[in-house]
């Protein structure tokens, strides 16, 4: 006698002594019928002995109809079996999943809850440019988190403009985000961040294809831009002490740097001195040498761009003009 010419119930109890669900799953593949008869054994089995591990897979995979049928099951939408604490939320957030989100929200899921990672759902959707998976967060009243601290440094805010993923940056902007909430150790704002040169190519999780770099510099330009527009301070100094006009002319976002001198950023400024820099010669004592002073100008001839030095030539000559001085 075949497999499939067993009771009911024989088939029951034979997946019931196995233990990995793989096998439980092999099994309901067979045919038609044994699908119709294990199926729901199979959800139930992964709700009572795996700690709804497969809403996790849901959450990732964008498989609502599993993740209502788990629920309905009674699969507990706080469940973490994963290292890092990652909860469905998290997952579905990372992979921009937004129905499954939504339902996941809508059976009580904690939005604000952080992760192993000190990450709430906000932050993975932001640093993987998920708009409308933001959207539906700040919708439902998810915390902006603005202060920083020793086990959240960065807010989404950061999050996001490190990527360059300007519609998210858009709608923080919009629910309330402030533009120049320092980043906790590091004192870099948003602006700081968005003019962080990234060298290899990237690929956000549920975004596919990986991002070239010379989009990603064309999307953290624009991301910069929109800040600047929104009132960030194009003066900070965070402790690395480069100011966001330093930046932009070292990574070459011409239109940046046009925006960063428009709203009064200093072309006669000087190019901030790394903390490790050495004296040229290990006879010089460290406690006596005084680094080079390099201008923003000169940094820019040293990279040769020569749109940037044109736009700092002609923000000199205004600047001398308004002090009433020749230029």
């Amino acid at each position: 006698m075949s497999l499939l010419g067993l009771p009911n119930e024989l088939l029951l109890m034979i997946a019931e002594q196995m233990v990995s669900e793989r096998d439980i799953n092999a099994m309901t593949q067979l045919d038609r019928f044994t699908y119709a008869l294990l199926n729901k054994y199979l959800y139930d089995h992964n709700i009572r002995k795996s700690g709804s591990s497969a809403l996790l897979w849901a959450a990732k995979h964008g498989q609502l109809g599993t993740a209502q049928r788990l629920i309905k099951g009674g699969a507990n939408v706080e469940t973490n079996p994963r290292p890092l604490f990652q909860r469905p939320l998290h997952v579905a957030a990372t992979y921009g999943q937004v129905e499954v989100a939504q339902l996941l929200v809508d059976h009580g899921a904690t939005i604000t809850f952080l992760d192993g990672h000190f990450k709430t759902a906000l932050h993975h959707a932001a640093e993987n440019g998920h708009a409308a998976m933001v959207e539906m967060l700040l919708r439902h009243g998810h915390l902006l988190l603005e202060q920083t601290n020793h086990l959240v440094p960065a807010t989404p805010l950061h999050q996001a403009a490190k990527y360059g993923h300007a519609e998210v940056v858009r709608l923080l902007l919009a629910a309330g985000c402030k533009a120049d909430t320092a980043k906790y150790g590091t004192s870099e704002t948003a602006l700081h961040l968005s003019l962080e040169h990234l060298p290899n190519q990237i690929r956000h999780k549920g975004k596919g294809k990986k991002i070239s770099v010379k989009k990603r510099d064309s999307m953290k330009a624009k991301t910069a831009i929109l800040l600047i527009e929104h009132g960030a301070d194009v003066r900070a100094l965070p402790r690395s002490n480069q100011t966001p006009l330093e930046l932009a002319i070292k990574v070459s976002y011409v239109n940046v740097v046009w925006h960063l001198l428009e709203k009064g950023a200093n072309p006669n400024g000087s190019v901030g001195i790394p903390l490790a820099t050495t004296p040229p010669s290990p006879y010089t004592p460290f406690w006596t040498y005084i680094p080079p002073i390099m201008t923003i100008m000169s940094l820019a001839k040293s990279l040769g761009n020569q749109k940037i030095i044109y736009l700092l030539q002609v923000a000199q000559n205004k600047a001398h003009a308004a002090s009433g001085n020749n230029p």
